[in-house]
């Protein structure tokens, strides 16, 4: 065990490199990516991952001794068998868009692998977490106008607004840790407003999934930090309740309908209950073979519901990995999610817990795994961080060395 001071400094000497700067850079624009491949910013977050996996794997030839072996963990099959399903999908369709991403961002994992991430990495994506929040404020106070009726007020153009809110699952988790990390009273309180205004954007914007996602994210995290969760969790139930009743009192009409009781349960929310059910009636109707291996990533990408005259994806990982990969492949699915809660429960990483959990509830209503949020996961789970760990440990940061062993 060492010391956290001399650790710290040990930080501050660590060197960013090319590959650190344009994870910095990726990371900062994390909440905006999307696989839909029609907007522009798109472009820019595959760009900077991109250039973050080439430069990465540049340095490791500059540190051949950073240089590690695949391990052939969960995750490691996880990886693999999803390689499969993308190979059977390329035989049936070709190498569709959906694909071609999937494949970049298992690139971005590896990367990890080959050089993981140091502390000081760690440590600077905890502080980009504000620049997240404040370019997230930003694009949802330019496009929301509380002056039509339009769902979503616009903000669609840019980017969905479900995958902007549930993929920021990460930065609000690394956010939460750089409240609690403060060290002046005056800048918790300022980071906290911040917060406090990230939330009314996602009640404006109108995401439903998104807001319950970042209410679990936001509860999950407090528990695991408090001495008196119970207590806590009463504290946060009459806060939240006093919240949504102001909102429902100010705001307008058409964005209240959203988070009404009989809006959300006419027909599933969107529709969601009529997708699920037309993909699992599909699946009932295959082979043994398609129960157990399922179709191959991307077969079919859609399907069409006369319920709505158009088709759709499945708006669920569970029930998406079910299709493309049968039972397999959502049993593989299921052990990773329970392998890094697992080991972040025994880190007692409550920044980790949250984030994991809150990803768990937000894939109920999306398919998630398409998203660079997933994997990197996947790293921060998977991946040590360079000779140093950080944990965090009842409002305690601990920064312990990594042995080969274990924690010394």
């Amino acid at each position: 065990m060492i010391g956290v001071q001399s650790a710290a400094k040990n930080i501050k000497k660590e060197q960013l490199t090319i590959s650190s700067w344009f994870l910095l850079l990726s990371a900062a624009v994390l909440p905006f990516d999307s696989y839909l491949g029609e907007m522009g910013l798109s472009v820019l977050t595959l760009g900077l991952q991109m250039l973050f996996i080439a430069s990465r794997f540049v340095e490791c030839l500059s540190y051949p001794d950073d240089k590690k072996f695949f391990s052939l963990g969960i995750v490691g099959i996880y990886v693999i068998y999803s390689l499969l399903q993308i190979f059977r999908g390329f035989l049936r369709l070709g190498l569709t868009y959906n694909n071609e991403l999937f494949i970049s961002m298992m690139c971005y994992y590896i990367a990890f692998i080959f050089r993981p991430m140091t502390m000081r990495e760690l440590r600077m994506m905890a502080n980009i977490s504000i620049l997240q929040m404040l370019l997230f404020v930003v694009v949802c106070a330019r496009h929301i106008t509380l002056l039509n009726g339009e769902i979503y007020m616009g903000i669609v153009d840019i980017v969905d607004p479900n995958y902007l809110i549930t993929n920021s699952v990460v930065m609000v988790g690394f956010y939460l840790f750089r409240i609690q990390s403060a060290g002046k009273n005056a800048e918790r309180a300022l980071l906290i407003a911040l917060l406090v205004v990230f939330a009314a954007c996602v009640m404006l914007v109108g995401s439903r999934g998104g807001l319950f996602t970042f209410g679990v994210l936001l509860i999950v995290y407090v528990l695991t930090q408090m001495r008196k969760p119970w207590k806590t969790l009463l504290i946060l139930i009459v806060v939240g309740g006093i919240a949504m009743g102001l909102f429902f009192a100010f705001a307008p009409e058409y964005i209240t309908e959203r988070f009404s009781i009989s809006h959300m349960l006419q027909d599933g929310g969107s529709g969601r209950l009529t997708i699920w059910k037309n993909f699992l009636t599909y699946y009932g109707k295959q082979d043994l073979a398609t129960w157990l291996f399922g179709v191959g990533r991307d077969v079919p990408p859609t399907i069409y519901l006369q319920e709505f005259g158009r088709t759709y994806y499945p708006h669920n990982l569970y029930v998406k990995t079910l299709m493309e990969g049968g039972i397999v492949g959502i049993a593989l699915l299921l052990a990773v999610f329970w392998h890094i809660w697992k080991k972040a429960y025994k880190a007692k990483n409550g920044m980790l817990i949250a984030i994991i959990c809150a990803f768990m509830f937000g894939s109920l209503f999306l398919d998630m795994d398409n998203m660079r949020v997933f994997w990197l996961i996947l790293a921060l789970c998977n991946m040590p961080v360079g000779k140093t760990r950080l944990q965090i440990w009842k409002r305690n940061v601990r920064i312990e060395t990594v042995e080969q062993g274990g924690v010394k």
